[in-house]
């Protein structure tokens, strides 16, 4: 009676791509290289209007369909980025510009909030793969948050034309610094995940109706103004220097506690801004590696 041949199964492991596994418990074949990570973005996104909730903009293609989704993950693969070693993770380029005011980029590709001051944003979004970063810039425009109303062209009368009042100009100072950033991980597993939380702080000057914009990871963040008032606008809390503030104050931001995957934080960039009038007047930003 004849033997029955061997039957090898793999357990436990996974074979490099690209080689099989022979009758002989060998494996063959030539491993295929890793494609390099690609990353395109549009230079202009479509415009954004003041006040007006931002339709979610997808960075990943095809998108992660919803808040909290994975680029490249379970879903299926992607034809942006591509190559490297997905999933992928996203974040604004340090020192390329921010996103508009009461928008954030997550983790996942989509660009999303409520912007709060009009203006021109240009600004760099890099795609992770956990190893390599490539990184592009866009733009998007903040529209005012109402058209402004045409004036009817006056009737030519004989009536002398008034002299011009002077225009004002804004003959005041104000700065924001971000002075600290800590990211720390807690409780972490074989697997690579962890409890998470961004602690950030600050100083902010300013007159009377100062508004400092602090750092926004998440919507459930803390913050604490310190001797200016807390407001929140458009689901986004900002501190206002109101009469009888001290012209000086010390800020906080905290992120709940997160759990996630570690990778997808390797570093944390935060940026605060202050405006008066609605006139940006000081802007700082800050990078630490997380751990």
């Amino acid at each position: 009676m004849g033997k029955n041949p061997a039957l090898f199964v793999l357990f436990g492991a996974l074979l490099v791509f690209g080689l099989v596994l022979t009758s002989g418990c060998t494996q063959s074949g030539e491993e295929i290289p890793e494609e390099e990570l690609t990353f395109t973005v549009l230079p202009k996104l479509p415009d954004a209007r003041a006040g007006v909730p931002y339709p979610p903009h997808p960075f990943c293609e095809p998108d992660s369909a919803r808040s909290g989704a994975t680029c490249g993950g379970l879903a299926g693969e992607t034809t942006n980025p591509i190559g490297g070693n997905p999933p992928y993770f996203f974040t604004v380029e340090f020192g390329a510009g921010f996103v508009p005011t009461g928008m954030a980029l997550e983790l996942n590709g989509l660009l999303r909030g409520t912007p709060i001051t009009e203006g021109t944003y240009t600004f760099g979004v890099c795609a992770n793969d956990g190893t390599t970063e490539k990184c592009q810039s866009t733009t998007v425009i903040v529209k005012p948050e109402k058209e402004p109303t045409p004036t009817p062209t006056a009737t030519p009368t004989s009536t002398p034309t008034p002299t011009p009042t002077p225009t004002a100009i804004l003959d005041v100072t104000a700065d924001v610094k971000v002075t600290s950033l800590t990211c720390t991980f807690t409780n972490e597993d074989k697997y690579g995940w962890a409890d998470i939380q961004i602690t950030s702080a600050g100083t902010a000057t300013g007159p009377v109706g100062s508004s400092l914009t602090p750092p926004y990871v998440w919507p459930e963040d803390a913050v604490d103004c310190g001797a200016w008032t807390v407001t929140s606008e458009y689901g986004v809390e900002r501190c206002i220097r109101n009469k009888g503030d001290a012209e000086t104050t010390s800020w906080t931001h905290t992120t709940p506690v997160m759990y996630i995957i570690t990778s997808a934080f390797k570093t944390m960039h935060v940026d605060a801004s202050i405006f008066v009038d609605g006139v940006a007047m000081g802007y700082d930003e800050r990078k630490v590696q997380c751990g």
